[in-house]
């Protein structure tokens, strides 16, 4: 069970990603702003690298944020950050490259 802690009184950036996260799961703002600072960059390089168009990187980056807002309650403080949030990115990225692709072939067999 995590302590909320008054936000004012936290040095966010003294506290683990796992720590962050815990913060955050009890609606703390401060504690997100301080993992957005943290890894916005990582993230998107991590999707720049991997798909070609600068739109879809924008979309499934700013998708990745969103769900992480939504799905915070599945993280378990107990497993390392870091590689849950890349696989969050991960599984965000092929969901959005199966949508295009089915988009595609509906597209093309349509005009059929």
């Amino acid at each position: 069970y995590a302590v909320h802690v008054e936000p004012k009184k936290l040095d966010y950036r003294r506290l683990s990603d796992e720590q962050l996260m815990e913060q955050f799961c009890l609606s703390d703002t401060h504690a997100f702003e301080e993992l957005y600072r943290r890894h916005s960059s990582r993230i998107y390089g991590f999707l720049k690298v991997r798909l070609k168009e600068q739109s879809l990187v924008e979309d499934v980056f700013q998708e990745t944020f969103l769900k992480l807002c939504k799905f915070r309650h599945r993280y378990k403080t107990d497993l390392p950050f870091l590689p849950w949030f890349f696989t969050l990115c991960r599984n965000t990225m092929l969901d959005a490259l199966r949508k295009r692709r089915d988009r595609e072939e509906l597209i093309s067999t349509s005009q059929i």
